[in-house]
């Protein structure tokens, strides 16, 4: 299987410092949301939590996080979050983009979010997921029948 290259902080990253530019080039289709910084700051904090838990369950079971080695991977985790999504750490990952939208109070900044799922879904989850049924067969394609691969 052909590993991803780039890690999907960097998209995140990446897309984030393009709404900023569009904020800054495209001021027509800004929004004025009264505390926006609050519920941009609630949203990242969410996302956050999320990888923080989501962290927490692959070392405990001491299998790799990354998703350029899931080649590395040691346990299927499906406890804990992933009872209830397949990729959280994804979830968490565009939690933080909606908050940059929200944050840049420009309606172009949330067409960048579609993209990135997409992105993500073809370029790491596809790929990741094509492996873990390699590696752990039925037991994969059963938690994959279970569980959503998003929310």
């Amino acid at each position: 299987m052909k590993q991803p290259k780039v890690l999907p902080i960097v998209y995140v990253i990446l897309l984030s410092g393009i709404m900023i530019a569009i904020t800054n080039l495209l001021p027509y289709f800004l929004f004025h949301l009264p505390f926006a910084w609050a519920f941009s700051a609630v949203i990242l904090l969410i996302g956050f939590s999320i990888i923080v838990v989501s962290g927490s369950a692959f070392r405990r079971v001491n299998t790799t996080v990354n998703p350029l080695t899931t080649n590395k991977s040691t346990y299927l985790v499906t406890e804990g979050i992933y009872h209830y999504s397949r990729n959280p750490m994804y979830v968490a990952f565009t939690l933080f983009l909606v908050a940059a939208a929200i944050y840049s109070q420009n309606f172009l900044s949330f067409l960048l979010i579609p993209p990135f799922v997409v992105t993500i879904t073809f370029k790491q989850i596809i790929p990741e997921e094509l492996y873990l049924e390699q590696l752990f067969g039925d037991e994969f394609r059963d938690y994959k029948a279970r569980v959503a691969r998003w929310i």
